[in-house]
């Protein structure tokens, strides 16, 4: 299950998302990049790579020519690698971008895996593809880095608008899914999307 503030009610959403639609593009995302180094800061143990993940990451930029953010926040959650612009899937339920989750044992622990289940039903929500893998699948294994890192180059591309659409939809849910923060973080935000941001509150 969804834990509150995981994903903002549709009803919510809606009447927030008008306001935050009006504001222009780079506005949006420099909020988000704003609120994102708040969380980064506020959660730094989970900004720690493990070696798989750095492994994987190098593998990727090595043998694809991918955009690829790391530890990239998503509502409340952040997500070890994530490649924005590509897609799979069929009809309406075609995936938009894929997280890649490295998992170690402490993922096996009952409040952890709560956790990324809250995680995994918010990508499925948005639409977001995503593979769970585990630190020791890669371990001393060039050849299987190799392969992994082709097989996701080789996934067919968003095109322009969908590309827009993805982040915008990820910087509107990461805002919506922090207001805690971000009132509390109110000045690092910036004048004019505050002024925005103070108008959902009415």
């Amino acid at each position: 299950m969804l834990k509150k503030g995981d994903l903002v009610n549709q009803k919510e959403l809606s009447r927030k998302q008008s306001t935050l639609l009006r504001l222009h593009k780079k506005d949006l995302e420099l909020a988000y990049l704003s609120l994102s180094r708040v969380l980064s800061q506020r959660n730094a143990r989970e900004m720690v790579r493990t070696k798989a993940e750095i492994d994987i990451l190098r593998s990727l930029n090595l043998w694809s020519n991918l955009h690829i953010e790391k530890s990239f926040w998503i509502g409340k959650r952040c997500i070890d690698l994530f490649v924005p612009y590509v897609t799979g899937g069929i009809g309406d339920r075609r995936q938009r971008g894929l997280a890649i989750e490295v998992d170690g044992d402490v993922h096996f622990c009952e409040s952890k895996m709560r956790r990324d289940q809250a995680k995994y039903e918010l990508l499925h929500r948005l639409r977001i593809g995503t593979i769970i893998l585990r630190n020791e699948d890669f371990r001393e294994s060039s050849s299987r880095l190799r392969l992994f890192s082709t097989e996701i180059s080789e996934l067919p591309r968003l095109d322009f608008r969908a590309k827009k659409r993805l982040m915008r939809d990820i910087f509107i849910q990461t805002l919506l899914a922090n207001e805690d923060v971000l009132q509390e973080e109110r000045l690092t935000l910036g004048k004019e999307f505050v002024v925005e941001f103070k108008r959902l509150e009415k």
